[in-house]
């Protein structure tokens, strides 16, 4: 493929300032498919400095019309997400003086539909997903601290996957995330109710997955081999789905219910920012957008205008129920 060795210096870069495995990979997946796309429509582009901002938004109107696997649109999330790998790429290459002027610097990203409201449950749908796990069992023990631990930090998946035992501060009640997202390590509170599970878990059950081996993994499952991704998704919906709840449950929707009940608490949205790890403000803003039901109501019973038009709609139907 063209231009290879600027891609391996990318993705040393990548590696130097510790992205994770996977990160790395899916930037790199979506660069070569821009690549990909030069190689079909730019045969011409022999140098990187010929890449300019009309090739880019070129690229950005191919995506649009083209489809995936399905025979789908590719969603505006994809989108994005292909054109940030871009403006990542050439600022890379821009700052280390492989190119002179950067063409993906002034490219707009679309606008994504706020869609979070889809992916959060309110509360009590969350307290009967937890109250339904029963502590009966090793693995319902297990089960239960997952749970109990995904809503009380609300951490990302990839996050708890990574926990080893000596993360967990029971005495404490903390617990640390080595290594998250961006590459950083920050420490959370643990809420009593994850911390009696916990402690339940790592006394009385996990022993029984550990059997003859040895780990410091937290979570392990049956074969004794910590859960990832993939695994911890299935066991949410294996724990939810024959409670008829409207939406699939995932573990990303107890990171978004816990920072919706949060702000929708009157919680401070600096602390939920630390709490999530956010490196942004922005990123958390976006659960502020869920509760606009709420303010909306609140505007329309306190707001002096809005007060006085409710008043006199109240007069008006009592007047008609008179009549």
């Amino acid at each position: 493929m063209k231009f290879q060795k600027l891609i391996n210096l990318y993705i040393d870069h990548l590696e130097r300032n510790e992205y994770s495995k996977r990160t790395v990979e899916s930037y790199i997946n979506n660069l070569k498919k821009f690549f990909v796309f030069i190689d079909k429509y730019y045969s011409r582009i022999e140098k990187i400095s010929q890449i300019t901002k009309k090739v880019i938004l070129d690229y950005y109107d191919y995506l649009k019309e083209s489809q995936d696997e399905k025979r789908k649109s590719i969603s505006i999330k994809t989108i994005s997400h292909r054109l940030v790998v871009l403006k990542s790429f050439f600022k890379f290459l821009y700052f280390d003086d492989y190119i002179i002027n950067n063409p993906a610097m002034n490219i707009r990203l679309p606008r994504t539909e706020n869609n979070l409201n889809n992916k959060v449950l309110p509360e009590e749908d969350i307290f009967k997903i937890i109250e339904s796990i029963k502590p009966v069992s090793p693995e319902n023990i297990r089960d239960r601290s997952i749970i109990e631990l995904f809503y009380s930090t609300g951490i990302r998946t990839s996050e708890m996957a990574e926990i080893k035992t000596f993360d967990i501060d029971l005495k404490q009640q903390v617990l640390t995330v080595v290594k998250g997202k961006g590459a950083k390590t920050r420490i959370v509170p643990i809420g009593m109710h994850a911390i009696y599970y916990l402690d339940l878990y790592l006394n009385k059950s996990r022993k029984y997955f550990l059997g003859n081996n040895n780990s410091d993994y937290l979570f392990l499952n049956n074969r004794s081999t910590p859960f990832n991704r993939q695994t911890l998704n299935k066991l949410m919906n294996r724990l939810t789905k024959n409670l008829g709840l409207k939406i699939k449950v995932t573990c990303y929707t107890y990171r978004h219910s816990i920072a919706t009940h949060l702000i929708q608490n009157k919680v401070d949205i600096r602390f939920v920012q630390e709490l999530l790890g956010h490196e942004s403000i922005k990123t958390t803003q976006r659960y502020c957008h869920l509760t606009i039901t709420d303010l909306k109501k609140v505007h329309a019973l306190y707001h002096p205008r809005e007060s006085l038009s409710t008043s006199s709609q109240q007069s008006n139907q009592n007047l008609k129920a008179e009549k």
